[in-house]
């Protein structure tokens, strides 16, 4: 019975043997074993988390740290293989191989990629080919809660520990290649959703549900701004805005009633002056009417002015309203000194 064994622990130069080719269709294969193992067992180990950088059918690239443990088990493995080649080559090929020929030829499984310059390293892949029968997948494809999926289940980027088994040599006139294949392997990427996936009708999508399981005390929230800050500047911008306008109502209404009071002030005079009483009186009358016409030009001016600049000028028709007015804009002072800071 096979074993997964700890490629950290496993003895590459010493435990690694290799039988004698077989022919493999137009290829020679030689099957790699573990003589540390009394079965003399095909090689299992497993890989620590590792990227799916591409997948293409059943063949995967795992992404492999250039400084990690892996890439040095596999770094010996490639060597091991170029060294068994060139020492048993007398013996499968009748012929002596030098090891400088077989380097030539030999292909890794290993892939240099681009480099990543954040890491400011070399980027490696294994490639990988998940296990077959020669016409279904066989590998067994696993989520993170251990349950079965199916291969189609692998995505690009996914983190996954894998079961590599160390296949074997294919040798040809062209090249020598160490191969590995995925004997299972497990998905610790969570899952995603696809599509649309809201439930219609489930009573879920009430909102009165979701408040009745919240654990706070609503009620007693009540009142505190950062709790609410979208409700609470609303109110207080609707509350701001009543106030202004209400202010502007009474600022036009005092205006209507001065216009009023200069008109009727100007109507008497001229009354005045058409029943013509005796001079004296009617210089004083005159007089006083133009005092009053022109105080009550200067109240009208006054709130002109103080509605385009929204300052209080201290004025004694105005006295009431300026009093009314400065105890909102102090109202509105301290509201927004207790405005949440955004």
């Amino acid at each position: 019975m096979a074993t997964v064994i700890d490629y950290r622990k496993l003895n590459v130069d010493k435990n690694l043997v290799f039988d004698k080719p077989y022919k493999l269709y137009n290829l020679y294969k030689s099957e790699i074993r573990n003589q540390s193992d009394k079965s003399r067992n095909i090689v299992y180990i497993q890989s620590p988390k590792l990227f799916v950088m591409e997948i293409n059918g059943p063949r995967l690239k795992l992404y492999i740290s250039e400084n990690g443990t892996l890439m040095n088990f596999l770094k010996k493995v490639d060597a091991k293989c170029i060294e068994a080649t060139a020492e048993n080559s007398s013996q499968w090929f009748g012929k002596n191989i030098p090891v400088e020929h077989v380097k030539q030829v030999y292909r890794s499984s290993l892939i240099k990629e681009e480099k990543d310059d954040e890491k400011d390293e070399d980027v490696f892949t294994l490639m990988a080919q998940l296990d077959d029968d020669g016409e279904y997948v066989t590998a067994g494809v696993y989520d993170r809660n251990t349950e079965q999926v199916s291969p189609d289940s692998i995505e690009d980027g996914d983190e996954v520990i894998a079961i590599l088994k160390l296949e074997g040599l294919l040798i040809s006139k062209r090249y020598v290649k160490c191969v590995w294949r995925v004997a299972q392997l497990k998905i610790c990427t969570e899952p995603t959703l696809n599509g649309y996936c809201i439930e219609s009708g489930s009573g879920s999508e009430s909102e009165d549900d979701a408040i009745e399981d919240f654990e706070f005390d609503l009620n007693k929230q009540e009142g505190d701004d950062e709790e609410n800050e979208e409700e609470y500047y609303l109110e207080y911008e609707e509350g701001e805005e009543e106030l202004e306008e209400e202010l502007e109502e009474e600022l036009e209404e005092l205006v209507e009633d001065l216009e009023e009071d200069r008109e009727e002030t100007e109507d008497k005079l001229e009354r005045e002056l058409v029943n013509e009483p005796d001079e004296g009186t009617t210089r004083s009358s005159g007089n006083n009417v133009r005092v009053n016409i022109t105080k009550v030009n200067q109240n009208i001016r006054s709130i002109q002015d103080q509605k385009s600049e929204s300052e209080i000028q201290d004025s004694e028709p105005m006295d009431e309203l300026g009093k009314r007015r400065r105890r909102r804009q102090e109202l509105y002072a301290d509201r927004r000194q207790q405005r949440p800071n955004q």
